[in-house]
């Protein structure tokens, strides 16, 4: 079976492999979805997996809000960006925005980071407005790369949530890889001078 080609046993539960207590609410997809994520962001700590768990949580409450959903001000994106970023990497996020330089795993690098707020701020009422496509979002917000770690697992809720604001369905796949054309992984990795 693949799963024991993983070195686990095909009962053990995604929660029970990674030593991790998942938010009520949330299906076996979600978790799959999480843990998946997570991996491919190399962020597979059980704090890190909660962290993603506890904001994707809160992104799907919010998306299955559709009257605060097709509401949402640009004051409230940002809250909410801000949040989830605390959330999936509090250690790392919790003074803002990045003030260093991150390159991709490509060689090419982010916005540069006196530049990230003013983009930031461009970008909270453009996503409120919902007037692009949900993976136009998630491109810019990966492009901007706000946050010193975390900005994976947060574009990938961003891009659900205008996904279901579109169609009306929580996507149960990850995002498109944006960042396929040029080779990156979207990951970015401190610039050493």
């Amino acid at each position: 079976m693949e799963n024991e080609t993983r070195g686990h046993k095909p009962e053990e539960s995604l929660a029970e492999r990674y030593k991790v207590t998942f938010p009520e609410n949330l299906t076996d997809k979600d978790i799959e979805l999480i843990i998946l994520q997570c991996e491919h962001q190399h962020a597979t700590s059980p704090e890190q997996i909660t962290g993603m768990a506890e904001a994707y949580k809160e992104a799907k409450d919010l998306a299955h809000d559709l009257e605060r959903l097709n509401k949402l001000t640009a004051e409230e994106v940002e809250e909410l960006i801000h949040k989830w970023a605390v959330l999936i990497e509090p250690e790392k996020n919790k003074n803002g925005f990045r003030t260093v330089p991150v390159r991709f795993a490509n060689g090419k690098t982010a916005l540069d980071p006196e530049l990230v707020e003013r983009a930031m701020e461009n970008f909270f009422p453009a996503y409120a407005e919902g007037l692009m496509e949900a993976v136009e979002y998630y491109k810019e917000f990966e492009q901007i790369h706000p946050w010193l770690d975390g900005n994976g697992r947060e574009g990938d809720l961003l891009w659900k949530i205008d996904v279901i604001r579109k169609t009306g369905v929580w996507p149960d796949e990850l995002p498109p890889d944006v960042f396929e054309e040029n080779g990156s992984t979207g990951s970015p990795q401190e610039k050493k001078e």
